[in-house]
């Protein structure tokens, strides 16, 4: 009778130090696995990532609020459009003619959930921008306000860039994500903030990371209940469309 023993089979009926046969292709680097630790989790938890670790939060209870739209439909959205919102191919577009402002607005206020700016976000959307070549004209799709002594956070569109802004109730900052556009670009992205309150928030675009912003962070709970906003302003030339294809916006709870 014949025995078959791999080399790391032997080697583990000896000492015990064999690697597996088989290793996950997906670990980190030795040492950089999340590890959840006996003081992080409780019994009857479920396990939850909280952007550094694995912690534990609460069963049979939501730990996160979602709002997702495709604009499948703009009924239940605040509408104002001295403008167009019309559909094209499906989606949801906003023309703005000079001196038009043409907006969309989610308000969730009466909403069970605790909308605050002090818990982690994620909001994520895909949208494309025509412009006019001038420099009267701007696009934004944000949440929150856009008043500059207001709370929001957002992805402003301009003559020739992108920017990501968060305004915290005292003034702005801006980080550029795109610039050097030509005048009348056309350009369709998706964009994602997350945000991380109150160090920093940072910024993707097509899933490449644009940095960070670390002051203006808002906080508090005024204008959180605006879940999603976008607007398209023209100024003195025609020709200014914003197309919105999906939104969503996480919060922890």
């Amino acid at each position: 009778m014949g025995l078959k023993a791999t080399k790391a089979k032997i080697a583990y009926s000896v000492d015990g130090t064999a690697p597996p046969e088989f290793h996950a292709p997906e670990h980190l680097p030795p040492g950089s696995d999340p590890i959840m630790l006996p003081a992080d989790i409780t019994a009857e938890q479920f396990v939850k990532w909280d952007g550094t670790k694995l912690i534990g939060a609460a069963a049979g209870a939501a730990n996160q609020f979602q709002y997702y739209t495709f604009f499948d439909s703009i009924d239940g959205f605040i509408q104002q459009c001295p403008g167009s919102i019309a559909f094209y191919e499906g989606e949801p577009e906003l023309t703005a003619d000079p001196p038009d402002l043409v907006s969309l607005t989610k308000n969730l206020y009466y909403t069970p959930e605790t909308l605050s700016w002090d818990k982690n976000k994620v909001i994520r959307f895909a949208a494309g921008l025509a412009t006019p070549g001038d420099n009267t004209f701007k696009a934004n799709v944000y949440v929150g306000s856009d008043d500059l002594a207001e709370l929001g956070i957002g992805i402003h569109f301009i003559r020739n860039k992108i920017q990501g802004w968060c305004n915290d109730g005292a003034g702005r900052t801006y980080l550029d994500l795109i610039t050097g556009l030509a005048d009348n670009w056309t350009e369709v992205h998706t964009f994602e903030i997350r945000s991380y309150p109150p160090a920093y928030v940072d910024f993707y675009v097509d899933g490449v990371y644009k940095g960070k912003i670390e002051t203006h962070i808002p906080a508090g709970y005024d204008y959180a209940w605006f879940v999603f906003n976008a607007y398209a302003k023209c100024g003195d030339a025609p020709g200014l469309v914003l197309d919105l294809f999906t939104f969503r916006h996480v919060q922890d709870l």
